[in-house]
C-alpha cells in the first residue's frame, strides 16, 4: 500500500499545482490592474499583452468564472497540498484542513467590516464552503478506501 500512497501523494501534488496556477492565470487573464495583487507584484508589462477584456454583465457565468472561482481554486489548492504532505496521518490532516478552512473564511468575512483590503463576497464563501465539501466527499468515499 506504501506505493499506493506515494502515487496519490503526487497526484495531489499536481492537483495543487493545477488548482493555483489555474487561479492565478484568471486574475492575470481577465482582472483588470487595478487590485491589490497587482500592487504587490507590479504587474510585468508582457503580461498586459494577455489580458482579455470580457464583459460579466451579459452572463452570471462569466462573472463568477471571472470573480468567484479563483478563491474556490486557492482553497482547492491548499486542502490538496495539506492532502498531499499529511494523507498519511487522518487525523491531522483533517484537522489541518479545518483550519486552513477556517483561516480562509475568516479572510473573506473580515473584508466585510474593512478589517483587511478586498471585497467581502458571498458567492466567495458559498462557493469555497462547496468546494471543501465536494473535495472532503470525493476523498472519503473514494480515494480513502484505496489509500487505507
Amino acid at each position: 500500500m506504501r506505493h499506493g500512497i506515494l502515487s496519490y501523494r503526487g497526484l495531489y501534488f499536481l492537483g495543487a499545482l493545477f488548482s493555483l496556477l489555474s487561479g492565478i492565470s484568471v486574475y492575470f487573464l481577465f482582472r483588470n490592474s487595478h487590485l491589490l495583487i497587482f500592487d504587490w507584484f507590479n504587474r510585468l508589462e508582457w503580461l498586459n499583452g494577455f489580458y482579455i477584456h470580457v464583459s460579466t454583465k451579459e452572463s452570471i457565468f462569466l462573472s463568477v468564472l471571472i470573480y468567484n472561482v479563483p478563491d474556490g481554486l486557492w482553497l482547492l489548492s491548499g486542502i490538496l497540498l495539506i492532502r498531499a504532505l499529511w494523507c498519511m496521518d487522518k487525523k491531522w490532516c483533517e484537522v489541518y484542513i479545518l483550519v486552513f478552512c477556517l483561516i480562509a473564511v475568516g479572510l473573506e468575512l473580515l473584508q466585510l467590516p474593512g478589517v483587511i483590503p478586498g471585497t467581502f463576497d458571498l458567492i466567495d464563501l458559498v462557493l469555497m464552503v462547496s468546494i471543501a465539501f465536494i473535495e472532503g466527499i470525493i476523498f472519503r468515499y473514494f480515494i480513502r478506501r484505496r489509500i487505507v
